[in-house]
């Protein structure tokens, strides 16, 4: 029954979208992915929440906006919804992230209460939880958003264009660190009470992986490790500079202000979609510390490759990784494959490998089997043991581009 309504509602959302025809929209690609991923992957959390954020966008721009014919009231109730999904967008899937992490311990996690703009949650986990489950558990929610944007980047490249409402949603994933660290949860790290209480975040995260990498909080003498607060100030102010870096988080901002149904095209520094190179640029907490990641967008003779680099502190974690799209092409079998390695304290030298299997039921229906296997290590949103999984889904193309 859920299945059919959806269908339906799809097919009344083409029919609007058909008789669309203000000069502002454009032809950009849209798709809606549902999948099930095993051991607790936080793509549960990303992907699936695009897809509802999406789904609920195009029903009111696409099919109830073209009637209503007060203009007040429509952009009135297009305002509304709009800042309503994107809230949505930036928090539900933080607190999945928390939820899955604190899943994959054996623990339990709940929301307390919701006081906008936040959401608070409390975690439970096992007496027998690691020092390494704990900084996991905490981690999971800022993980959740930088998957998200790193996606709907890729996206962006890969397909070649995307709504503005979409790159939006990158950018304020992108941004949810900075929100904690400088405006939700601000703390002053020379304070010794910062450390004591652990209130925010951004603090918690650095004093777990702190101890996590065997390191005291306090000296000796009772004073602050000043090497921890230079870890504090260099993730906080690098989370922000890294944002800015990149030139598609200024594409990002603006696609706030643009029209629901208009959208933009991917920009080559060099070259074009036949041949050509861009860059983005990520923050990510992770076990060991902050990350740095260079992702590097290339095209060459219109097969797309993302490649990616990767920098880790306070604790060494350095590493690379390939995506390709569309390596074998056969009728209605595609298949993609990527390849992750690292160098890592306390995990050493690791890889992970990944392949996307796609069977094409028709243009726009098809149904993947994602398997993956990694090494012990950290690897975003994966548990950090050796293990082996797959993925389950169904894409819908509402719109190639």
């Amino acid at each position: 029954m859920i299945c059919l309504l959806c269908i339906s509602i799809l097919s009344v959302i083409q029919t609007n979208n058909a008789e669309i025809t203000d000069s502002t929209s454009i032809c950009s690609h849209r798709d809606y992915q549902i999948l099930f991923a095993t051991n607790y992957n936080l793509l549960n959390s990303t992907e699936n929440s695009r897809t509802a954020v999406k789904f609920l966008n195009d029903i009111y721009f696409r099919t109830l906006k073209p009637k209503i014919r007060n203009s007040i009231l429509k952009n009135s109730l297009g305002f509304l919804w709009r800042f309503t999904t994107t809230w949505i967008t930036m928090s539900l899937p933080h607190e999945f992230g928390h939820y899955l992490r604190t899943k994959q311990a054996g623990g339990d996690f709940g929301i307390e209460k919701i006081t906008f703009p936040m959401i608070y949650g409390r975690l439970k986990l096992p007496d027998t939880a690691t020092p390494e489950d704990h900084t996991l558990a905490l981690i999971g929610g800022f993980e959740a958003n930088f998957i998200t944007a790193r996606d709907v980047q890729r996206d962006f490249f890969q397909y070649g264009s995307l709504y503005n409402e979409e790159l939006a949603i990158s950018f304020a994933h992108r941004i949810m660190y900075n929100l904690y660290a400088f405006l939700f949860t601000p703390v002053n790290p020379e304070d010794p009470g910062s450390w004591k209480e652990v209130i925010g975040d951004p603090i918690t995260f650095t004093k777990l992986v702190w101890e996590f990498g065997g390191r005291s909080v306090f000296l000796q003498d009772s004073t602050i490790n000043r090497e921890l607060v230079d870890f504090y100030k260099k993730s906080i102010y690098s989370s922000l500079l890294w944002n800015l870096f990149d030139m598609n988080f200024y594409r990002e901002a603006s696609s706030f202000f643009g029209d629901e149904l208009g959208g933009k095209k991917a920009k080559y520094l060099i070259g074009n979609e036949d041949k050509g190179w861009a860059y983005g640029t990520f923050f990510n907490t992770s076990v060991l510390g902050a990350e740095l990641y260079l992702n590097n967008y290339l095209r060459i003779y219109k097969k797309f490759f993302m490649i990616y680099f990767k920098y880790g502190f306070p604790f060494v974690n350095n590493g690379a990784g390939i995506f390709t799209k569309s390596l074998i092409d056969v009728r209605n079998f595609k298949a993609d494959f990527g390849m992750d390695i690292w160098n890592q304290y306390y995990y050493g030298n690791g890889f992970a490998f990944n392949s996307s299997l796609k069977y094409f039921i028709s243009n726009q229906f098809i149904i993947m089997v994602q398997p993956y296997w990694k090494s012990k290590g950290y690897l975003l949103g994966m548990p950090t043991n050796q293990c082996a999984s797959i993925i389950l889904a169904v894409k819908y193309y509402f719109n190639k581009y």
